[in-house]
């Protein structure tokens, strides 16, 4: 396995300060051609040179922030520099597809015109999800490998004061999703450099058999090469590659966190590629982050998928090499179809523990301290699980409570011990749920502290545990509630939008977005009451990326309390409650029944992995764990 790291350490550039950077430019090299024909300048124009071979100039433009004035401070509208479809990675096509990202390499004797975003990536019949957004079909594509920058002011004016940079990694369970909505002019304009990009997603960039052929976990090979370029490039854009955060919402959170407990610290001289990190509802422990070691299943589909597209399937190197050369659209196609068919379609495109990048099950790592020591900051929503529009279907309560309570009880050790506790403590005493919508609220309580809320707390947790007051830890839930909403609840990822600052973004940047004005989109969040507390969030967000803390100083008079460092156990553990400024609080010790109880049963999962990875119980394998519907065995017990 010694090449991977060695190929993605050809992504290191030299940068070249003499006026002939591009002498030594090779045409052979060349991944994307010039894009520049028949472009006349624009008086928006915004030109960065990055003076080295395969970089060369970049031509972003200027973007208003908003059609409002901050009602908060007064402040007018900003001006930011927007570069849009900058490639970060040779196109992953033909004999690169199912391959560990390259460097992409320009022609440099043009100009790149960074003016749009780039493809989406392929995501099957996903596609509708991004209907929000109004992409036509055209704008997916295998070639999908670009980023893009939102800079405070005139980047062509940069001074030597670099900004810090703030690297955000989708979501969408990585399989579907992009970075067309997550506009980042409102962050950049309070004196940051903001960061998105597009990965690989599906079968595409989660691939796995354990080979040079299919290497596994490319969409985190992707995410690293990104903040490989940024690392080399950010610089001439006025950006400081020594101050990046690196942050995430929902499978964008797990893949932050096993950034963390990666072996790719390791793969750049010792150094780091990002300095600071927020987990937003997701976390490299979650039961869903990893997937088990299934290379006998992704080896299995990828029989099922060559059968469908006439590949030969002698040997997994042959059907591999037949797979690059075939439409990536019927690739995509048929992977859908296979997720489709499987008993356990969570599992089947995830990444694994492959022994390079991932080197154990995070939750083994976590425990050994054998992870990254840094200023972090994460949270959840208030009612962040499976919105309950979907719950109330009857073929999801089979999906849950007729298939997924099958296993669980009977392989761990102890897990009636377990349960039992988890009555009492979610019934309050009662023995058994009393209607059916409390029944609907006990199961969704019970998924959003086992799935989503106590995989970024125990993250936390052992940060604290392990950092001192240097490397500060921070803990938030968000509770505002969308007027007119209903259910009334806080869900999956309606906090993002606030620290996005999409209040504040204009009709306009989703009209050069999309093609077309997206006036839902827009009028959903234009309230007086919205822009006041995305303003709020959207500075505690760039406070920390500055500082390392949200509250430095207190924030509309609100201070955020840090986690102990050094803490153990027992210790308290503070929790922002975020909502309007006036509104917003500090609960001293958040949930201490229910997470201690999910701890508890971590721990037994770890004895149970660990007894496994010994030896001591044969016929299974060290990352069963992480395939064990616990939750769902809990449930069951609830609604008996």
């Amino acid at each position: 396995m010694q090449p991977i790291p060695l190929l993605l350490g050809t992504l290191v550039a030299v940068a070249f300060a003499s006026s002939d950077w591009n002498s030594n430019f090779d045409e052979r090299l060349i991944t994307h051609t010039r894009n520049d024909a028949g472009y006349a300048q624009q008086p928006d124009d915004v030109t960065v040179l990055v003076p080295r071979p395969g970089a060369g100039r970049f031509v972003g433009f200027l973007t208003g922030v908003s059609q409002f004035p901050n009602e908060m401070t007064g402040d007018p509208a900003k001006n930011v520099s927007a570069f849009l479809g900058i490639p970060y990675a040779a196109k992953p096509t033909g004999r690169l597809r199912f391959r560990l990202p390259r460097p992409a390499y320009l022609d440099s004797r043009g100009r790149w015109l960074a003016r749009r975003y780039g493809n989406a990536c392929l995501q099957g019949a996903y596609r509708f999800r991004m209907e929000a957004l109004n992409l036509s079909l055209d704008q997916f594509s295998e070639d999908c490998l670009y980023l893009n920058l939102f800079v405070s002011g005139n980047a062509s004016e940069a001074s030597q004061a670099k900004l810090p940079v703030l690297l955000n990694i989708h979501g969408g369970t990585l399989l579907v999703g992009g970075p067309h909505g997550y506009p980042g002019q409102v962050l950049a304009s309070k004196g940051i450099v903001m960061a998105t990009l597009s990965y690989r997603l599906n079968i595409f960039g989660l691939i796995s058999t354990g080979t040079y052929s299919a290497p596994g976990n490319l969409a985190l090979w992707d995410q690293r090469a990104a903040l490989m370029w940024i690392r080399d490039s950010v610089e001439f854009f006025g950006g400081d590659p020594g101050r990046v955060t690196l942050s995430g919402e929902s499978a964008g959170g797990s893949s932050v966190g096993l950034h963390i407990v990666s072996n790719g610290r390791f793969l750049n001289g010792g150094r780091p590629l990002f300095h600071q990190a927020v987990l937003m509802s997701g976390a490299d422990i979650a039961n869903w982050a990893v997937s088990r070691p299934v290379i006998g299943d992704h080896e299995g589909s990828i029989d099922y998928i060559a059968g469908f597209v006439g590949c030969s399937r002698s040997s997994v190197a042959a059907t591999m090499s037949c797979l690059a050369s075939v439409s990536a659209y019927e690739i995509d196609k048929w992977s859908l179809k296979r997720r489709e068919d499987t008993t356990e379609p969570e599992w089947l495109w995830a990444p694994v523990v492959d022994g390079v990048l991932i080197g154990d099950i995070p939750l083994v790592l976590r425990k050994n301290g054998d992870f990254m020591k840094l200023p972090i900051m994460g949270g959840f929503t208030r009612d962040d699980t499976v919105r309950s529009d979907f719950i109330e279907e009857e073929s999801v309560r089979n999906i849950l409570f007729d298939e997924l309570t099958k296993r669980g009880t009977k392989m761990i050790p102890g897990i009636e011990a377990i349960v039992e506790e988890a009555i009492k403590v979610y019934l309050q005493g009662k023995r058994s749920a009393s209607s059916r919508a409390e029944m609907f609220q006990l199961m969704k309580n019970v998924t959003r502290d086992y799935e989503m809320i106590q995989p970024v707390y125990q993250a936390l947790r052992f940060h604290a545990n392990r950092q001192d007051s240097r490397q500060p830890v921070f803990l938030y839930e968000f509770g505002y509630e969308k007027r007119f909403q209903w259910p009334p609840e806080v869900r999956h990822g309606d906090d993002l939008d606030y620290i996005l600052g999409v209040p504040f973004v204009s009709s306009d940047w989703w009209q050069r977005v999309s093609g077309e004005a997206d006036l839902d989109k827009f009028n959903k969040f234009n309230t007086t009451e919205q822009r006041r507390l995305s303003d709020f969030m959207t500075t505690l967000w760039t406070n920390f990326v500055k500082f390392g803390n949200p509250t430095p100083t207190p924030v509309r008079g609100f201070k955020w309390d840090r986690l102990t460092p050094r803490s153990n156990s027992d210790s308290p553990v503070p929790c922002a409650i975020l909502n309007l400024p006036e509104l917003t609080s500090v609960t001293p010790d958040y949930k201490r029944k229910e997470m201690q109880l999910w701890k508890r049963f971590y721990d037994l999962e770890l004895q149970y992995v660990l007894q496994l990875s010994s030896g001591e119980s044969s016929g299974a394998t060290s990352a069963v764990l992480l395939a064990i519907g616990s939750a769902a065995a809990l449930l069951a017990r609830l609604l008996a």
